[in-house]
């Protein structure tokens, strides 16, 4: 899950806990649309940040491995959370990141 920060973009020694970097929570990251719009609809505010979170490092891993570039979706829409609960720093933090990350992804050379 995304703690913040650039660290936070980077791959843990070991790799991460997933069966693949696609999956979280036993599926494919990109099932979850349909639950992130319910929850959304539901204003489950809680619960959408948590999936949200959760699917950021699958997707940035993936990206690592096929190099199609970032889904920023999820990205976007917690950033979006973040700003209409008045959670700015979450905000700039997280958007941080995902900037500093297609950063990497367009020129490996910057070190993690």
């Amino acid at each position: 899950m995304w703690t913040g920060g650039q660290e936070a973009c980077t791959v843990p020694q070991g790799g991460f806990a997933l069966q693949t970097p696609a999956r979280t929570e036993g599926r494919h990251y990109t099932t979850s649309l349909h639950e992130i719009k319910e929850l959304k609809r539901s204003n489950s505010s809680e619960e959408l940040e948590r999936l949200l979170l959760g699917l950021i490092d699958p997707v940035e891993a993936l990206e690592r491995i096929d190099g199609y570039g970032l889904a920023s979706y999820y990205t976007e829409q917690i950033a979006i959370l973040y700003r209409k609960k008045g959670e700015y720093m979450k905000e700039i933090k997280i958007l941080s990141c995902h900037i500093w990350a297609v950063q990497k992804s367009e020129n490996p050379q910057i070190p993690a």
